[in-house]
Formats: C-alpha cells, sequence, structure tokens
C-alpha cells in the first residue's frame, strides 16, 4: 500500500497494519510507540484499550509536509481542499 492509496480511502481512522505498510515500519513497534509516547511518532494516534488507530487525513498530511496538521495543533483549521 502507498500514501496514495491511502488518500484515495474514505476511512477517517486507519489501522497501523496500514501505516507500518506505508513507512515501511513494523506495526507493532508503532503500538508500543504510541502506548509510551505517541508524541514521538509525529501524528497523532487514538489509543482505544489495546488498539491503535491513526486519522488517515492528519496521517497524510504528516506524510507530506513532515508535522501535525496545524488543525489538530489547535492553530489554524486546514484548508478547504483538504476537507472534502
Amino acid at each position: 500500500m502507498t500514501l496514495t492509496d491511502v488518500e484515495k480511502m474514505t476511512d477517517a481512522v486507519i489501522d497501523v497494519a496500514i501505516v507500518a505498510e506505508v513507512t515501511k515500519s513494523d506495526a507493532h513497534a508503532i503500538r508500543v510507540q504510541a502506548h509510551e509516547d505517541k508524541t514521538q511518532l509525529g501524528y497523532p494516534t487514538i489509543i482505544i484499550g489495546n488498539r491503535v488507530k491513526v486519522p488517515r487525513e492528519a496521517f497524510i498530511w504528516f506524510m507530506k509536509y513532515g508535522y501535525t496538521p496545524p488543525a489538530i495543533m489547535g492553530d489554524t483549521p486546514l484548508p478547504k481542499s483538504r476537507l472534502s
């Protein structure tokens, strides 16, 4: 799976396995990092019990621009083109 494939998806959140495939990382390592200190990942995560999900739009933004989207950080809203 590529970032382009993730962009074509419509799900609001994606599984860590998808993130791992795109970033060529280990899914378990991402899960462990999310539980220990999710700020080190660079993109937001949602932790529900032992499960870890990633907001798709924020992950795409992070992969393209290298930082968390401003709306997630509480600064400014995302451009309208990113919301559609």
